[in-house]
């Protein structure tokens, strides 16, 4: 079932790249988030895609939000796309596909 707009977004917690816990709800108490989802690591597609709102979330003024990107891929594969990238923000592993269900992502 995917959320609905307005709707609260279902909590979760995920390893990112470091193999950190990184919780949804913890991540809302300090501010706003995008959350994103991509299918893979490393894709064209997905890469100019994330690094498209890397670039855009300056142009935010005043907001500030926190991108937070979930991916099936495991956190191995994320350390390395996030170095070769230089992402600077957490990609989360949904290597078990829960979250991406909860959202109604799932492809």
């Amino acid at each position: 079932m995917a959320a609905e707009i307005g709707s609260l977004a279902p909590d979760f917690t995920l390893p990112n790249q470091d193999r950190q816990s990184v919780t949804l709800s913890t991540e809302l108490r300090v501010g706003p988030v995008i959350l994103a989802f991509v299918p893979g690591a490393f894709s064209d597609t997905c890469t100019k895609e994330i690094c498209t709102l890397r670039d855009m979330l300056g142009s935010l003024a005043g907001v500030s939000p926190r991108l937070l990107v979930v991916s099936v891929d495991s956190f191995f594969a994320l350390r390395a796309w996030a170095s070769a990238e230089h992402f600077e923000f957490p990609l989360l592993s949904d290597f078990n596909k829960v979250v991406i269900h909860q959202y109604g992502v799932f492809n």
